[in-house]
């Protein structure tokens, strides 16, 4: 497939080795067909990437990027590829909530589609009905409810999968991810099948969830995947913290 048509010097670099590495998208995938393709795990290893969420946008670094000070270093666990597999470098990375760390998928692409009711409660901001946010399984969530029944659940929160398929979501006062903390954050149900075993198999180990732009637009995050690491610079709604362990 072809990238779509960019400003001159606004474009995406061809992939340097791999073809499917762009994916445009059609009608029939079932996606918001407003998009002209999507850029993901096959592509994005190509570069070094700097997502500036605050400042909305997005960029290559030069082969001699270096972090700056102050910048917290997040390890990327990025499984092996072997010859002729599909190179699909999706990051395990490791947070903490309530003292637990935890494995999550690295998900810059997360999305949701809250209800009325999630709109009103979870204020996520929607362009075309979608927004961001964070997942975990189902198994987690019920397990964090358990342990924190303060935590606020909402039952009818998100409908990515149409209104007979409502998932719920549940409020976390804090993640640390990076050295950073971040909160509240809201995660939506994904089933376990989802994560731990179909998203799992394509990593390096499992993963109970997935952390995306409702946490990620705190900072200025550079993906090194040569260095296997993601630099995050807190911008707004975060302070430091402990690191989590690798």
């Amino acid at each position: 497939m072809t990238a779509p048509d960019y400003k001159a010097g606004k474009g995406l670099p061809k992939p340097r080795k791999y073809c499917g590495a762009i994916t445009a998208l059609a009608p029939k995938d079932g996606f918001d067909t407003s998009m002209d393709g999507m850029i993901g795990s096959s592509y994005l290893p190509d570069h070094v990437w700097t997502f500036d969420y605050p400042g909305r946008t997005l960029s290559i670094e030069a082969s001699t990027w270096r972090p700056a000070t102050g910048d917290h270093a997040l390890r990327m666990h990025l499984p092996a590829v072997r010859k002729g597999q599909v190179r699909q470098l999706f990051p395990r990375i490791k947070v903490s909530i309530a003292g637990e760390d935890i494995d999550m998928l690295l998900d810059t692409g997360a999305t949701a589609r809250p209800t009325s009711e999630g709109l009103a409660v979870m204020e996520t901001m929607v362009v075309n009905g979608e927004g961001t946010t964070s997942y975990a399984t189902k198994s987690t969530i019920s397990r964090w409810h358990a342990a924190h029944p303060e935590w606020t659940v909402l039952d009818k929160a998100d409908e990515m999968f149409g209104p007979n398929h409502v998932q719920r979501a549940i409020r976390v006062p804090n993640v640390d991810i990076g050295g950073w903390t971040v909160g509240p954050v809201w995660f939506v149900e994904r089933s376990d099948a989802n994560f731990e075993q179909w998203m799992s198999s394509m990593m390096d180990g499992p993963v109970h969830g997935a952390i995306g732009a409702n946490v990620l637009s705190s900072f200025r995050m550079t993906l090194d995947y040569v260095h296997a690491t993601a630099w995050l610079r807190c911008v707004e709604r975060c302070e430091a913290s402990r690191p989590v362990t690798e």
